[in-house]
């Protein structure tokens, strides 16, 4: 993961079953594999959790800010899919989410 750098990371926690977990995953990950400017991100997929690190390298307030609006919208995302799963799985209890933000460094 990237937190072991000097900069402001974030760390997004995505835990529920198997088949949630790879269908957060293969929503988000495209994005993930090439990130912005002077931004590193670090994935850990298991089976049932998924692992999202940001780290930002810019002056402090600048960094912190970039960092916050990423989270905000993986967080927006995850809300996004949450929905999803919930709406088309009515009834069958399919699928399961927790997630979690935690502050790293």
């Amino acid at each position: 993961m990237c937190s072991q750098v000097a900069y402001p990371c974030g760390k997004i926690v995505v835990k529920g079953s198997k088949q949630y977990i790879n269908a957060v995953y293969a929503s988000l990950h495209p994005d993930n594999i090439k990130p912005a400017p002077r931004m590193k991100i670090g994935e850990v997929l298991k089976e049932d959790t998924y692992v999202i690190e940001i780290c930002v390298s810019n002056d402090l307030l600048n960094a912190l800010r970039t960092l916050r609006s990423t989270i905000d919208e993986l967080l927006g995302l995850l809300e996004v899919i949450d929905s999803i799963e919930a709406y088309s799985s009515m009834g069958s209890g399919s699928m399961e989410s927790n997630t979690s933000m935690n502050r790293v460094n």
